[in-house]
């Protein structure tokens, strides 16, 4: 995996994750997964400002972050891929990991594009995945979708092989 240059020295323990996710059980959950696993979670929210202004208080090293945000009235209200860019540009110790239901190619490339460290499909992810996948994106690795990259080395044959025929 590659390195990314965030918080190369961080251990398990002290991760100070923020999660930003429209539903609240799947919120309470993470909560007490990374707290009973050593982890600090220094914010918490259902919609974008409310994680934006808890991260500007507290500086997660992890940002957890679902991509399709509904209102509770069902009305999608905002993306997490804004909040991607936005942390960025404006907090590029925080690494992104996209943790969401959505396996669309061209949206995880973009997430890939705006910032993100890593993309999880919540799916079908384990604890332990997840787990991991945070700490690794807290020493400043990029963990790219096995499906993604199954995809990408395949086009990339496809290419090779047409440049070796021509």
């Amino acid at each position: 995996m590659e390195g990314s240059g965030t918080g190369a020295n961080v251990q398990p323990g002290r991760i100070r994750v923020g999660i930003l996710d429209d539903q609240r059980v799947f919120r309470d959950c993470l909560v007490t997964l990374f707290e009973q696993s050593g982890m600090e979670v220094v914010a918490c929210s259902p919609d974008v400002q409310g994680f934006r202004a808890q991260v500007e208080q507290a500086a997660p090293d992890v940002a957890i972050i679902d991509i399709q945000l509904d209102s509770s009235d069902g009305q999608e209200v905002a993306t997490g891929l804004d909040v991607v860019e936005w942390l960025w540009s404006k907090h590029p110790a925080t690494a992104s990991l996209i943790l969401s239901a959505c396996w669309d190619r061209p949206l995880v490339e973009r997430c890939f594009h705006a910032g993100a460290a890593g993309y999880l499909c919540k799916l079908n992810v384990s604890r332990a995945e997840l787990l991991s996948a945070v700490v690794r994106v807290a020493r400043g690795e990029r963990l790219i979708p096995q499906k993604l990259r199954a995809q990408l080395l395949e086009e990339a044959d496809d290419e090779g092989a047409g440049h070796s025929a021509g």
